[in-house]
């Protein structure tokens, strides 16, 4: 259950505020509440200097490494995650019966990339190149109405550039924590993406897209930068096909031109989408392509791009 319970509050977690890295402490000592619910998250692992602590409502960790794919994770200085009411979801007898939290801010310092290669030159050379990245992100829940509105999500860095998202969300009214824990559903109603690229999607979002494309897919084909030139064809006629009640010719045009750079889009991207119906988001039906067809089945966009 704590598993579990660490994975669904981690979704639709959150934090601010600085601290101090704390002193490392014994090894016999016993393990506070932010401890016992990191332990069910497989994918946290300690990196050198790996500490945790407690703040009002909140969590810090330092020093830790994220294992997102089996290739490649997150090493990074500091997380700290503050969460409504989060010390009593952290107690030994939690209440899963209410209202998931109201409020919830994630704030991470210092992420940088780390490849997991056989190859030790590819990571050495990967870990020297890498520029530390900056994350933070907040949402606002409002129990009586199920609306959810992640205010902002934005990654940054001073060499890199900067890319955010907002969203509005509906989660079925009279939800409880347990109940979004075994079957996470909602639906997405708006969505806003803006990208100011100077390095920073080659940084994060191409060794994903070239980790998952790495993968054979449906015609064999296990070159990532193969693979990627097809899925850029296949995304660039998507967009063509369009019909001009979702897309007006500006917008078209400047997303076409967002496709055709890539894997290089150096410049300033935005993107409105509305969904005219609202989109459903169900943890078990993710599937890239089905999702991407689906939801650009009914939606109005408005699309900027500027290349530099």
């Amino acid at each position: 259950m704590r598993s579990v319970l660490s994975s669904a509050l981690v979704c639709i977690a959150a934090t601010s505020a600085f601290a101090q890295a704390p002193e490392p402490v014994s090894d016999d000592m016993p393990l506070n509440r932010c401890e016992e619910f990191l332990k069910g998250i497989d994918i946290l692992k300690p990196g050198e200097g790996f500490a945790v602590r407690e703040i009002p409502d909140g969590c810090i960790v330092s020093n830790s490494v994220y294992q997102a794919m089996s290739m490649m994770g997150w090493k990074t200085e500091r997380l700290v995650i503050e969460l409504d009411r989060l010390q009593d979801y952290l107690s030994d007898a939690p209440d899963l019966s209410g209202s998931p939290p109201q409020w919830g801010r994630i704030v991470v310092d210092g992420a940088r990339l780390a490849l997991q290669t056989s190859s030790k030159m590819s990571n050495y050379i990967s870990s020297v190149q890498q520029w530390p990245l900056d994350f933070a992100a907040s949402y606002r829940f409002n129990a009586q109405t199920g609306y959810l509105h992640i205010q902002n999500a934005e990654i940054s860095s001073t060499k890199l550039g900067k890319a955010s998202f907002s969203a509005e969300i509906n989660v079925p009214v009279g939800s409880s924590v347990a109940t979004l824990a075994a079957n996470p559903t909602a639906t997405l109603t708006h969505l806003r993406l803006r990208l100011d690229n100077q390095g920073l999607w080659e940084s994060v979002a191409l060794p994903t897209l070239a980790n998952y494309a790495a993968q054979p897919s449906e015609t064999g084909e296990s070159d990532p930068e193969v693979d990627i030139a097809r899925l850029r064809d296949i995304a660039g006629k998507a967009v063509e096909a369009l019909p001009d009640s979702q897309i007006d010719a500006g917008s078209r045009k400047a997303l076409l031109r967002f496709v055709q750079d890539m894997p290089n889009p150096t410049g300033f991207f935005t993107m409105d989408v509305h969904f005219d119906t609202p989109l459903p988001l169900e943890l078990g039906d993710l599937e890239p392509q089905k999702l991407a067809q689906r939801a650009l089945a009914g939606t109005t966009m408005s699309i900027s791009y500027t290349a530099r």
